[in-house]
């Protein structure tokens, strides 16, 4: 089974094949330079943008529950208008028409 970091890896590499700029949640750990960025704990691990959109992507192992500070900030998003997938997979965000 591919762990979480993988699985991000994949989208990220499907989506900026497909013309989408994505920057990654860097929540804890070191900051690594401008490949990250930091919007915190509970946030969404990927942002997509592309033609004035923009896509939060909490990214998850198949079967892997959200936390609850996720599932706030993932309600948090969507009322302020924001468009927000939680993903197991590339085919979870082709499924979404992305």
């Amino acid at each position: 089974m591919s762990t979480e970091a993988e699985i991000q890896r994949q989208i990220k590499d499907y989506l900026e094949l497909r013309g989408w700029l994505v920057k990654r949640n860097q929540s804890g750990g070191a900051y690594r330079g401008k490949r990250y960025v930091s919007f915190g704990k509970d946030w969404p691990d990927l942002l997509a943008m592309r033609d004035g959109t923009s896509v939060w992507i909490e990214v998850k192992r198949p079967g892997e529950a959200l936390r609850p500070g996720q599932v706030e900030c993932i309600a948090l998003l969507r009322s302020a208008g924001q468009r927000v997938l939680v993903a197991e997979s590339v085919e979870d965000i082709q499924e979404a028409g992305l």
